[in-house]
């Protein structure tokens, strides 16, 4: 990923096959403008300020998307559990990336990103392990 211009991540992890499978952005897109209104919108304010103060779980507090109320029921279930299991394994939140291409989990324990590593990807071949390369100030 990048954020402001830095590359934040290095990763490892095996390529092949989606986990769900990706929903087109035009999909969620008229998903989300039958549905009806949104209930719930990201602080994106307080994620920022979260950011910017280093507060990892401050972060993990604030990610929310609002395409994953609009998922069909079988990729909305699927999205789910792949958010369960990370939190299972330690991490402090976990979301959906843009609408629906990847299923993230922030950790600040190697270890337990580790196990969610290990554990999902007997599951999902497009499974990686990434971290921070550096501050993000």
């Amino acid at each position: 990923g990048v954020y402001r211009g830095k590359r934040l991540v290095q990763g490892e992890g095996r390529k092949g096959h989606e986990a769900g499978g990706e929903v087109p952005e035009g999909g969620c897109l008229s998903r989300l403008s039958r549905h009806p209104p949104v209930r719930r919108r990201p602080d994106t304010a307080g994620l920022l300020a979260a950011l910017a103060a280093g507060d990892l779980a401050g972060v993990a507090r604030r990610m929310y998307n609002v395409f994953e109320d609009v998922l069909p029921e079988r990729r909305g279930a699927e999205v789910q559990r792949i958010k369960n299991a990370l939190v299972q394994q330690g991490a402090l939140g976990a979301s959906m990336s843009g609408t629906g291409s990847t299923v993230f989990g922030l950790f600040d324990r190697e270890e337990a990103a580790r196990r969610a590593y290990e554990l999902l990807q007997e599951s999902y071949r497009d499974t990686f392990l990434a971290r921070s390369l550096e501050k993000m100030v």
